[in-house]
């Protein structure tokens, strides 16, 4: 019983080893595979029949004169076909197949009433409708899969096809020698009526992945493509109907002469069978690996190489074994290799330029080729030079340019890829610093709109320019505080216009005003007028003025009364500082106390005045800084004020073991902003001895930064291919552990548990991981912007983008990587488990489980770590281990720039977004008109947010947009489309995709940060009540799949991410509170979120209960508010996750930011609006 079982499994690997076909692709795989079957076993009926009754009736000197008519006929048909076709809707596969059985039905009729002319209507109508079948069963399936679909599924249709030709050639024989020649029609008809009705039907109906329909940016794709590469594949396609219509009249003319004519029939369908079972033989054992290893297009030049190898000895005098051994090769290669590879290199085509290109190539300029060979036939043989030798000799070199034009199409061919992936991917790394004279003379203007925000964008504008000296002193008289405060941050230093309105600012009444105007003017005099001003904040910024202008000692009891007051006069105390030329000595321990003690706002505060001041007594405290996100920005920017002197520190810091991990992840970010050759070779060698997974994410992350913004810093080489041998090695590792938890999973129910299968999703998180950090260091390792498109796309493109870059990367990599890297790039791992292991005895099981979860605990990733100890514990069979559980909080367009930027500032989604963001956003915003009726494009294949400029849209519900208006951003960052929209008049939009936006916020996180604050300000406000009133079963919070749970529940925004759910359950605290104790303890600014797992909690801010699996506290802790006067009713028991630890995974996993900007925006939502309106 071992023996069959182990049998057995054997039998189901080698089965799934070479056909790689995923459960969900099954059915529409073996319907394609049923289809090609029996359209190729009709075909050797057909083909067998029309060569053994040609050569039965005429001599083998009359094939040329058919073939050239077959030529011609086919070309008749190409230019017929073209003009009906755009005319007529081309017909489905079933109707082609139909219509194909009627004529082989009055083909079988005939035959016994035809003349001499039968043989060649015969011929020629069955050479020409077989390659129609085939043209339009595979331009069909094109549809049906994505390129990297296609590599495997394509092998497997070549298998059927196969199967075909055996069961096609065996079928052929038998009936020849039992019932004639005549009897292959009447099962060619009988064949084709059965695979129209199982098969072609089928296909017709299935869905397409890749839509036939034109797309307003295909124009765009189409320019993409290379001038010569369908040119190419004409020419190759030419040649190789040239080299086989050859080969085909040496084999059919020596057999003709070797064979008796009763006999030809078997003969022919005997060589078809030895090619074909050659065939299946070559699928088997080299179709895959030299599709994959060798390349698509080097694996073209296979068969003609043989070609010409076989043809030579032909050419050396054999007239009947040459020829048969060239038609097995050409019939064992052509299928399962050349035909498979030409197939994909029609994939990256556009649907309309694929269609049109494989319609000329394979009829018409299959027939080009044979009408060559016949003239070619003809020529010799009326100059006297028939013999086989000179046409075998002819073959060779035919052959052999056959062989020459296929290494041609490789550079296309990868950059037709390269193309297509990085059209559109181009980022803006700044705003433009000049501006055209149009756009300044446009922003002087918007200095005068009554909308304040207008007036500050084009101010920041104008600033970010350099054009200081064009601000006008009348901004300072502007009615908004806003205006008026941001004119005095960025007014020129010295103009006697801003002195004097400056001085009329002191006797404003507003205290913010008058400091602002204090500081703006500089003057010991004018600040000691304002020593006894009623407001604290002016007080202490004329006493800064005043002290350091005068060189005298401060009153060190009055510095102290003001480092010691609240927030604003702390607030006061820096601004005033930092205004300063230079900072007093005596001020520096008060800037250290503050940067050690202050809040985040004061904190951030002197991390902005050591950007104006380095002072190296504030490098220690600014480093700190770095550990939270509150104060992360102002404190890198201060310490890259310092350069290179500040590295020492930072490495140091870096390596010490006693940092906490929170600051040690932002450390390389820090480093790489510094920049610089020895930043470089400190990031790397810490790469390669760093333990800790999340910083080794960081450390690459930083060292991409570092080499993006000076591609000349040099990189040690070998430490970087030691990485990345490394870095695959870990993947391979991964890989291999999810295939054997599978196979645990689906050989016995007893090893199913909740943590099990978050562990299985957590293996395949890491390993996708494994394979960005990989193409990370590829490319660091290779110069240029391959490496870089093929990681966007791969990791995070859709499908059909996905499987492009996949073949992107096939082309690219280095030989010796591309296995394992292919390894990674699947869809999911190769989840055949081991039957040795499945049919092992239950001790032997038993032992390889707990080895498996051992290898698992060790390893690097605090996620699997967690997971897999959880795992132990929960199978009954194993003694449990020693919970390795963390209850603590854990340490951790036509328009120009400047108006394209006033308009986004007007969106309320890009409200808290600062200029610089704000003009890279422009940047990749498009500039449309469309006609009346249109739609608007990018819709709804695919979210982008529209500003109508000018005319009148109409959406699905009848709701109208006029200028002024932004379509619905609700569906912006989620997967499904956003509304229909539809220009009823000529309509002027600016388009920003949601794909663009989400790439930008992947590369700048300050821009995710300020959108994700704009959304939870408007959620915050739109909330009416929390929570509801329903009771829920209590949750056990000591495990870490029950905390998984609990994030799960509260914070849907984690579904689909289980390795950073993981990592942030362990940071979690588990806390209590009594009845109508706070939920939070009392401070500044709210610094977690609070999960309620037990109890009830009632806000009195605003009304309504938090049952248990509800959360608290995330908007305010998101906008840095004071937390939420929310007191428990009775018991409560909550998990509190922290600000900081959230905020680090949402950096860290960029695949969050999307769910959770799509959670936030519909967070608290009532049924949404199609528009709103931000006309002034």
């Amino acid at each position: 019983m071992t023996k069959a079982a182990g049998t057995l499994g054997g039998l189901r690997s080698f089965w799934q080893g070479y056909v790689d076909v995923r459960p969900a692709e099954r059915r529409r795989a073996w319907v394609g595979g049923l289809t090609l079957f029996g359209l190729v076993v009709t075909h050797e009926l057909l083909e067998t029949s029309r060569h053994a009754l040609f050569l039965q009736r005429l001599s083998p000197e009359q094939l040329p004169y058919a073939y050239l008519a077959l030529a011609g006929a086919a070309v008749l048909w190409s230019v017929a076909a073209r003009w009906v076709g755009t005319r007529v809707r081309p017909p489905r596969l079933a109707s082609m197949l139909g219509a194909s059985c009627v004529g082989i039905a009055l083909l079988w009729y005939f035959q016994a009433h035809g003349g001499s002319i039968y043989p060649y209507v015969l011929y020629l109508s069955t050479s020409l409708v077989v390659p129609v079948w085939m043209v339009a069963f595979w331009i069909r399936q094109s549809s049906l899969w994505t390129v990297l679909e296609a590599k495997r599924i394509f092998a497997f249709f070549a298998l059927g096809g196969l199967a075909g030709n055996v069961a096609g050639a065996a079928l052929s024989g038998a009936l020849a020698n039992q019932y004639g020649v005549r009897s292959l029609l009447v099962a060619a008809c009988a064949v084709l009526v059965l695979t129209t009705l199982t098969g072609a039907r089928r296909i017709d109906a299935a869905p397409v992945v890749i839509a036939p329909q034109h797309r307003e940016d295909e124009e765009e794709d189409e320019r993409a493509v290379p001038g010569r590469y369908v040119p190419l594949l004409m020419v190759m396609g030419v040649l190789g109907a040239v080299a086989t219509k050859l080969g085909e009249f040496l084999f059919l003319r020596g057999v003709s002469y070797r064979v008796h004519s009763e006999d030809l029939a078997s003969t022919l369908a005997a060589a078809s069978l030895l090619s074909s079972l050659g065939a299946i033989v070559v699928h088997i054992a080299f179709a895959r690996w030299a599709l994959r290893t060798v390349g698509v297009t080097r694996s073209i030049a296979i068969l003609p190489t043989l070609y010409a190898v076989v043809a030579s000895w032909s050419a050396l005098g054999s007239s009947y074994h040459a020829p048969m051994v060239l038609r097995i090769t050409d019939g064992a290669l052509r299928q399962p290799v050349y035909r498979t590879a030409m197939e994909l290199l029609f994939l990256p085509l556009p649907p309309r330029i694929r269609q049109t290109a494989k319609t000329w190539v394979d009829i018409a300029g299959q027939r080009a080729g044979q009408a060559i060979a016949s003239i070619a036939i003809l020529a010799m043989a009326s100059w006297g030079s028939g013999d086989h030798r000179i046409i075998a000799a002819v073959t060779v070199v035919v052959s052999m340019l056959w062989a020459a034009s296929s290494p041609l199409l490789q550079r296309d061919y990868v950059d037709l890829f390269r193309k297509t992936l990085g059209r559109g991917m181009e980022r803006a790394n700044a705003v433009p610093s000049e501006l055209e004279h149009g756009s300044v003379v446009a922003l002087l203007a918007s200095l005068d709109d009554r909308d304040p925000k207008t007036v500050v964008a084009a101010l920041d504008m104008l600033v970010q320019a350099g054009a200081n000296h064009l601000l006008p002193a009348s901004l300072l008289a502007h009615a908004s505080k806003d205006v008026v405060m941001r004119a005095l941050e960025s007014g020129p230093e010295s103009s006697r216009p801003w002195t004097r309105a400056a001085h009329r600012l002191l006797e404003h009444e507003d205290p913010d005003v008058r400091a602002a105007a204090l500081r703006w003017i500089g003057a010991p005099d004018a600040a000691r007028r304002l020593l006894g001003d009623r407001d604290v904040r002016v007080r202490v910024t004329a006493f800064v003025i005043a002290s350091a202008e005068s060189n005298e000692q401060a009153n060190e009891r009055e510095l102290c009364v003001f480092a010691e007051g609240d927030t604003e006069t702390q607030l006061a105390l820096l601004s005033a500082v930092s205004a300063q030329a230079t900072p007093a000595p005596h001020l520096v321990g008060t800037l250290q106390r503050l940067a050690r003690e202050g809040t985040p706002p004061v904190q951030e505060a002197v991390a902005h005045l050591a950007v104006r001041h380095p002072l190296p007594e504030l490098l220690p405290e600014l480093i700190d800084m770095v550990a939270h996100a509150s104060t992360r920005g102002p404190a890198r920017d201060a310490i890259v004020r310092y350069g290179q002197d500040a590295l020492d520190p930072l490495c140091a810091r870096l390596e010490d073991p006693i940092t906490p991990a929170v600051l040690r992840r932002h450390l390389p970010g820090t480093i790489a902003r510094i920049g610089g050759k020895r930043a470089a070779h400190v990031l790397l060698e810490r790469y390669g001895t760093e333990p800790d997974e999340r910083v080794r994410s960081k450390l690459l992350r930083a060292l991409l930064t570092l080499r993006s913004r000076d591609p000349s810093i040099p990189i040690d080489g070998a430490l970087l291919s030691h990485c990345i041998d490394r870095t695959l090695a870990r993947g391979a590792q991964l890989t291999r552990w999810a295939t054997q938890l599978y196979g645990f999973l689906e050989g016995a129910p007893a090893y199913t548990t909740p943590a099990t299968e978050r562990l299985l999703d957590a293996l395949y998180e890491e390993r996708t991981r494994s394979l960005e950090r990989a193409l990370c260091l590829l490319e660091l390792l290779h110069r240029g912007d391959d490496y870089a498109t093929v990681r966007r796309n791969a990791l995070q493109g859709d499908v059909g983008k996905r499987a492009q870059a996949i073949e992107l990367l096939g082309n690219i990599a280095p030989a010796e990587l591309r296995s394992r890297l292919f390894a990674l790039c699947t869809d999911e791992a190769r989840l055949a488990p081991d039957p040795t292991d499945i049919f092992a005895p239950k001790s032997s099981e038993m032992r390889a489980y707990r080895t498996l979860l051992g290898e698992m605990r060790a390893h690097g990733s605090e996620a699997i770590r967690l997971l897999a100890n959880r795992a132990r514990d929960e199978h009954p069979a194993m003694p449990p281990s020693t919970r390795t559980r963390t209850l603590g909080n854990g340490e951790g367009g036509s328009i120009p720039m400047a108006e394209t930027v006033l308009w986004l500032r007007k969106v309320p989604l890009f409200a808290q977004v600062d200029p610089r963001s704000l003009g890279l956003i422009a940047a990749h915003t498009e500039d449309r008109r469309y006609p009346a009726e249109a739609a608007l494009s990018g819709r709804p294949s695919e979210s982008a947010l529209v500003i109508v400029l000018s005319g009148l849209v109409e959406l699905a519900d009848r709701t109208r947009c006029e200028p002024g208006c932004v379509l619905d951003t609700t569906q912006l960052f989620s997967d499904e489309p956003g509304p229909i929209a539809v220009a009823r008049t000529e309509v002027h939009v600016l388009e920003l995709r949601a794909s663009t936006l989400v790439d930008l916020m992947r590369e700048h996180f300050d821009l995710f940060m300020a959108i994700a604050k704009q959304l939870a300000s408007e959620a915050l406000a739109r909330i009416p009540q929390r929570g509801s009133n329903s009771h829920g079963a209590p949750f056990d919070q000591d495990g870490i799949v029950e905390r998984m749970d609990v994030l799960g529940a509260a914070l849907p925004f984690f579904a689909g991410h289980a390795s950073s759910c993981a990592q942030l359950a362990n940071a979690c605290s588990r806390e209590e509170r009594g009845p109508g104790e706070s939920l939070f303890i009392p401070e500044p600014v709210c610094r977690s979120v609070a999960l309620v797992t037990h109890g009830e909690v009632i806000d009195t801010a605003r009304p309504g209960e938090i049952a248990p699996g509800g959360h608290c506290g995330l908007l305010e802790a998101l906008l840095e508010l004071a937390p939420p006067r929310a007191n428990a009713v009775g018991p409560v028991e909550a998990l509190f996750l922290s600000s900081d630890d959230l905020l680090d995974a949402l950096e860290e996993h960029a695949s969050l930011q999307r769910s959770f900007l799509h959670f936030l925006s519909c967070y608290g939502r009532r049924p949404r609006r199609a528009s709103s309106d931000i006309a002034a």
